[in-house]
């Protein structure tokens, strides 16, 4: 099952946790470490460096720690192509305020 966006991350991961739970009970146990595991391999592929990032660090996350850095990690995402720049050329254009300032005007 993989994220789509057709719903909040939220729900995405108490969707996965009820998975686990509904396997749980039926008597497969799943390791918290492999739902944490499971919910990363489920996530679009930008958030490949979050990934990455994760299997690099020494502390392992349980589930309501990968939420919280899934949130911060979408909100990075958003913010990073958010950014422009204006740029105005006044190349060739006399500039009047530096003639009147030196009196060449």
């Amino acid at each position: 099952m993989k994220f789509d966006s057709s719903r909040t991350k939220h729900e995405h991961v108490i969707e996965m946790t009820n998975i686990a739970a509904r396997l749980k009970y039926i008597g497969m146990t799943l390791d918290k470490v492999f739902l944490v595991h499971f919910l990363l391999n489920s996530l679009l592929y930008k958030y490949g460096p979050f990934q990455m990032n994760y299997n690099t660090i020494k502390d392992k996350w349980n589930v309501h720690e990968l939420y919280i850095m899934l949130v911060q990690e979408e909100s990075r995402l958003k913010n990073q192509g958010n950014h422009s720049i204006n740029y105005v050329n006044n190349q060739g254009k006399k500039n009047e305020f530096s003639t009147k300032e030196t009196g060449k005007g």
